[in-house]
């Protein structure tokens, strides 16, 4: 993974975090199918 390039590395943690989020959401509310 590029981590010298400020913007991809935002990207990463974008799409990390929201992978995060969405997993957490359906452990939470019992949606994961």
């Amino acid at each position: 993974m590029v981590l010298k390039d400020g913007k991809k590395y935002n990207i990463a943690k974008t799409a990390v975090a929201r992978e995060l989020a969405c997993f957490i959401w359906g452990m939470m509310t019992d949606n994961i199918y």
